[in-house]
């Protein structure tokens, strides 16, 4: 599954809470997704990913939500909706996100 560096983030982050995150909440978590992203990327300077991870935690700018979007596009693509729903980011409006249960405890 290729994942741009920032979608790959979003993507850990979730992965490291099997019970979900509200995206109100990701604000609390922006140093570990800060540490993700250096993690995955070293374009640009540092200032430059701050900035990108600050546009991610704030949530005026649907941008956090276009990066759910792709990655659950990207993981269609490649194992067709049915089981592509274990591995996305899925959750209604106001409610907790999450990654699928079936890949986290084995479920499924």
């Amino acid at each position: 599954i290729r994942l741009t560096p920032m979608e790959l983030t979003l993507f850990m982050f979730f992965l490291k809470y099997p019970e979900g995150i509200y995206l109100s909440d990701l604000k609390n978590h922006k140093d570990e997704l800060e540490e993700l992203y250096m993690e995955t990327t070293h374009n640009g300077s540092r200032q430059e990913r701050i900035g990108r991870i600050n546009k991610l935690i704030n949530l005026s700018n649907n941008y956090t939500s276009i990066q759910m979007t792709r990655i659950k596009k990207a993981f269609e693509e490649a194992l067709g909706p049915e089981l592509a729903k274990h591995y996305y980011i899925q959750g209604g409006n106001g409610e907790r996100k999450g990654i699928g249960r079936g890949i986290v405890d084995g479920a499924g």
